[in-house]
């Protein structure tokens, strides 16, 4: 596998917003208000943000990598 299957594969297998809801839901239920996504699907996330929930993207300042916060 080179870098460019490996990276049609990840899109492929991103986390969608049904998988989502599910791990916000198991989170609220914890008490918690936000979560860290690194593998959402961009349509997931416009349709999140039409039910209210927010969204802002982390850099980490170590390495680079940027995530997206969800908060409710």
């Amino acid at each position: 596998m080179n870098a460019s299957e490996a990276r049609k594969l990840a899109i492929q297998n991103q986390m969608d917003k049904k998988q989502a809801l599910e791990l916000i839901e198991s989170t609220s239920k914890t008490g918690g208000t936000s979560l860290m996504f690194y593998n959402l699907k961009q349509e997931a996330v416009t349709e999140l943000m039409r039910e209210g929930f927010k969204f802002t993207l982390h850099t980490d300042p170590i390495n680079g990598c940027e995530n997206i916060i969800c908060s409710w």
